[in-house]
């Protein structure tokens, strides 16, 4: 498969896989209510935020190795069989210990609950580690088949449970624990069918870990700028709060599939690419990327008001405001996330550390001071200002690395408008 087989398959995958996750939220914020529907936000949440701390970045460190090195591939299974075990155990026992300490933070939500969560984290590990494994052996279409299925197979049973069975929050957690659970030993079985799990090998995790950690802070600080407004939200203003902006979010998060997956799927690109090839290579990407992403974002636009109103009931419409001032978010997400796979192909500069990381201080500051006076619009602005701070660094860096004008990187050229067009003069 070529890079645009790739690239269209992975998108009528996840396209279909959003449309179950939208689907889903329907269902949740229909049947459960905004307390419901943030019960399962926040928890949701913490399972994100354990698993970006707890991933050592192997994930990516799993791709790329299996790709260069496919005669190893069983130790680097071995390797993440074992870290998904260590990770998930010591994040649960991690999380249940400053919730302990600070309740606070979980407001409203019952115990029992986090338990539920923190249990399943091992299994949460073992999706993350052997699915992305999958692309690292050439298995894009099983890759896509696995993330299918699962996102398929719970909201199904999700929708006869509450739905046909009128069942609440409560039952709605420990179902997507269920689901984790299976989908984690089936991806580990089907790895190990494929290629056979050997033993651990230290040294190798050690060199893994080398290349991993950068992209372990990256991505750890890229989710915080994005999730740590959950938290400010649930604790300033209640779950019910949380819920309806989770509504927001989960639209605008919808809206980056096309750059995320253009952006997976180009990052072996560039590294296997020559030194001089890999900016231009990128460049004709963003560029197209930048023309897609403002077409979807005015179109997002228009139909965003009827839109959450007919889909989420009137209950949510208090997610429209935020959802429009979350679009500059949106268009620079995009073209900051391809940008970032770029630089993970490219050897992993600094500014894959330095972008966020600014992005991530500046976010926090102004949910701090913006939050508490202008609620979720607040947090909605903070969010496009941090994706904005964050994109202008990791353009300034690419352009001055590859020696390429601004234009050329935002700026599609006629000819190329019109091939992605179809159109024949």
């Amino acid at each position: 498969m070529g890079f645009a087989s790739r690239v269209g398959e992975t998108l009528v995958a996840r396209g279909l896989g959003l449309a179950v996750g939208v689907a889903s939220s329907i269902v949740t914020a229909r049947w459960l209510g905004a307390e419901g529907r943030g019960i399962l936000a926040t928890l949701a949440a913490v399972t994100g935020l354990v698993l970006q701390i707890g991933n050592l970045g192997l994930h990516s460190s799993n791709v790329y190795f299996i790709a260069r090195e496919p005669g190893r591939a069983g130790a680097v299974l071995a390797n993440a069989l074992g870290t998904s075990l260590v990770m998930g155990v010591a994040g649960g026992a991690i999380c249940l210990g400053v919730f302990q300490g600070w309740p606070a933070i979980l407001g409203a939500i019952p115990r029992p609950l986090l338990l539920v969560t923190c249990a399943v984290l091992p299994f949460q590990f073992l999706i993350l580690f052997f699915q992305n494994a999958l692309l690292g052996l050439g298995r894009v279409r099983a890759f896509n088949v696995f993330e299918l299925v699962h996102r398929g197979a719970i909201f199904l049973l999700l929708a006869i449970y509450l739905i046909g069975a009128s069942g609440g929050a409560a039952g709605a957690v420990v179902l997507f624990g269920a689901g984790a659970t299976v989908f984690g030993i089936v991806s580990v079985l089907y790895c190990a069918r494929l290629v056979g799990i050997g033993r651990p090998d230290r040294p190798l995790l050690a060199v893994m870990l080398g290349y991993g950690g950068r992209a372990w802070v990256a991505c750890l600080l890229t989710f915080l700028i994005a999730r740590v407004q959950v938290f400010l939200i649930n604790a300033h203003a209640g779950v019910s709060a949380t819920g309806t902006y989770s509504i927001a979010l989960q639209i605008a998060d919808t809206m980056l599939l096309v750059p995320g997956t253009i952006g997976m799927i180009l990052m072996p690109r560039i590294a296997a690419a020559t030194a001089g090839d890999r900016a231009a290579i990128t460049a004709r990407v963003s560029r197209l990327a930048a023309l897609a992403m403002t077409v979807l974002c005015g179109t997002a636009a228009l139909v965003a008001a009827p839109g959450i109103r007919l889909l989420y009931g009137p209950e949510f419409a208090g997610a429209i405001g935020p959802f429009l001032w979350l679009l500059p978010a949106v268009w620079a997400s995009g073209l900051s996330g391809i940008l970032m796979n770029h630089f993970a192909g490219d050897g992993l500069p600094s500014i894959v550390i330095g972008a966020p990381l600014a992005a991530l201080a500046l976010n926090v500051l102004l949910n701090v001071w913006l939050v508490p006076v202008l609620g979720l619009t607040g947090a909605a602005l903070a969010a496009s200002a941090s994706a904005l701070l964050m994109l202008g660094l990791s353009l300034a860096s690419f352009l001055r690395r590859g020696g390429l004008p601004l234009r050329q990187a935002l700026v599609p050229a006629p000819r190329e408008v019109a091939a992605l067009l179809e159109i024949r003069p």
